[in-house]
């Protein structure tokens, strides 16, 4: 055999089968899903920490039941070079390796006080006047075309792209409040 990695199943352990049931009874045969108990001990950790304050978490995120019907390198991602990478037994450590934030199993800590989309929450801290601010200064500044200008169309253009659902603006925003 060469230098690729290949993928090998195994039967899981009685206590990761009951806790998978648990997630998702009706998984189908096959199915897989993230089991993310240190993204619930970090969870628990941050929250013990605040005395007073909110914990954010921004991220690709969704429920276990819709992870477990997709197929698991759509959750499972990987980046490489400021861009998607390859499949994740690849490039070994030449790639970022995420995967999606699984939003009931940090709700088995504490739901989240808030669950908010990108551009919800970007829009509820102040984006859109920003953006009209921009606006109005790309609009004063376009005839002149200097740095001033142009970062205000580009403030314009960052917007835009921060608030689409199907590019960077895909993020879940989930907050805990405290105190």
């Amino acid at each position: 055999m060469g230098e690729q990695l290949d993928e090998v199943l195994v039967p899981a352990e009685a206590d990761v089968v009951a806790e998978a049931r648990r997630l998702v009874p009706d998984a189908e045969p096959g199915a897989r899903i993230p089991l993310q108990h240190q993204a619930q001990a970090w969870l628990r950790q941050a929250l013990a920490l605040l005395g007073a304050g909110r914990v954010v978490v921004v991220d690709y995120a969704d429920d276990t039941a819709s992870l477990a019907r997709r197929p698991w390198t759509t959750w499972v991602r990987t980046y490489r070079a400021h861009g998607r990478g390859g499949h994740p037994l690849e490039h070994l450590g030449e790639q970022d390796l995420t995967c999606e934030v699984a939003v009931d199993q940090l709700s088995h800590v504490r739901a989240p006080s808030a669950d908010h989309s990108q551009a919800e929450f970007l829009r509820a801290h102040g984006l859109d006047a920003l953006v009209a601010h921009a606006r109005d200064a790309w609009l004063a500044r376009a005839g002149v075309g200097d740095l001033e200008a142009l970062k205000q169309r580009s403030r314009i253009v960052e917007a835009q792209a921060l608030s689409d659902p199907s590019g960077l603006g895909a993020f879940r925003v989930l907050e805990w409040e405290v105190g």
